[in-house]
């Protein structure tokens, strides 16, 4: 059986991707480091973030010179692209550095979501179905409805995440490369 982060990276909802980079594995987390402030990313951390007044800050999270967690801090009308939590491993090799980094926008709360909003749409078939059996024609007409509730549970909440995931994936990986450049140090 797959697991979700098999679907998930076919949906487009997660991305890895890989860097090597010129500089040791205490500078990049040093770099990153300036620019991220300590804070716990969790469920309820956008919140925070929303209503803090450091609009200096644009990465939260935790950083090591081995692993690193961070997310962007979510804004207002940022629609969505906070939502992405970027995860990276450091390994440290005689070239410079390796960093392998999974981009996801799928959390625990969006996996309780899909699997309600799931088990309403099978118990609805199978209504239908049944009622089909006894030769209720009613539910044809209801057949429209169901597509346009799918349409809206499912695959706008999946674009959502998508667009999320794909805009991090572009904006760490640039920034990475930026802070492996010689006299790049953040403000």
């Amino acid at each position: 059986m797959k697991s979700t982060d098999h679907y998930a990276q076919k949906f487009g909802i997660t991305s890895y991707f890989k860097l090597q980079l010129p500089l040791t594995a205490f500078q990049f987390a040093s770099k990153l480091g300036a620019m991220t402030p300590y804070s716990e990313i969790g469920i309820f951390s956008d919140l925070e973030d929303i209503f803090s007044s450091d609009h200096r800050t644009y990465i939260k999270g935790m950083v090591t010179d081995k692993h690193f967690q961070i997310k962007h801090k979510a804004q207002l009308f940022d629609f969505g692209k906070h939502s992405a939590i970027i995860n990276g491993f450091i390994n440290q090799n005689s070239d410079g550095i390796e960093i392998i980094v999974k981009v996801s926008s799928l959390k625990i709360i969006h996996k309780i979501y899909f699997v309600m909003v799931g088990m309403f749409l099978i118990l609805f078939l199978l209504q239908a179905l049944i009622s089909l059996v006894f030769l209720d024609r009613w539910v044809l007409v209801l057949i429209p409805f169901l597509i346009l509730f799918t349409i809206f549970t499912f695959l706008i909440p999946i674009l959502f995440l998508r667009y999320s995931t794909s805009k991090m994936h572009a904006y760490f990986n640039g920034l990475f490369v930026y802070l492996a450049q010689k006299n790049n140090v953040p403000s």
